[in-house]
C-alpha cells in the first residue's frame, strides 16, 4: 500500500508512544518493581475492518492489470490502518472491562 499517494476525506492521526511516556511507565515500573511485559503486534493492522469502501489498483505482477480490488480489510501503508486499529483494540480492551481514561 501507498499510504503517501492516499487521498482521503478526513485527516487520519494516531497518537504513537512519545519518549518521555516510555520513560516515565519505566521510572514507574522500576520504582514499584513491577514486571513488564512487551508484545509485538506484526500483523496488528490487517485485521481492523474499514469504515468505508476502498479500492486498490491490482498489484504488479497481478496477470489482469484492468481492474480495481475492493478492500475488506485495513493494509499496512493505509492511511486509515492505524486508527482504525486503535478503535478495534479500544473496542476489544472495553469488552474485557477496562475503562479508557479520559482527558489525559
Amino acid at each position: 500500500m501507498r499510504g503517501d499517494l492516499q487521498t482521503t476525506a478526513n485527516e487520519t492521526y494516531v497518537a504513537t508512544l512519545a519518549a518521555r511516556t516510555f520513560r516515565a511507565l519505566m521510572a514507574l515500573a522500576a520504582a514499584f518493581n513491577l514486571e513488564l511485559r512487551q508484545y509485538d503486534a506484526t500483523n496488528a493492522f490487517i485485521n481492523a475492518l474499514l469504515d468505508e469502501e476502498i479500492y486498490v489498483q491490482c498489484p504488479e505482477g497481478y496477470t489482469d492489470r484492468d481492474h480495481v480490488l475492493l478492500l475488506l480489510r485495513a493494509l499496512y501503508g493505509l492511511k486509515e490502518a492505524p486508527r482504525l486499529w486503535y478503535q478495534e483494540l479500544v473496542r476489544t480492551l472495553t469488552k474485557l472491562g477496562f475503562t479508557p481514561v479520559l482527558g489525559v
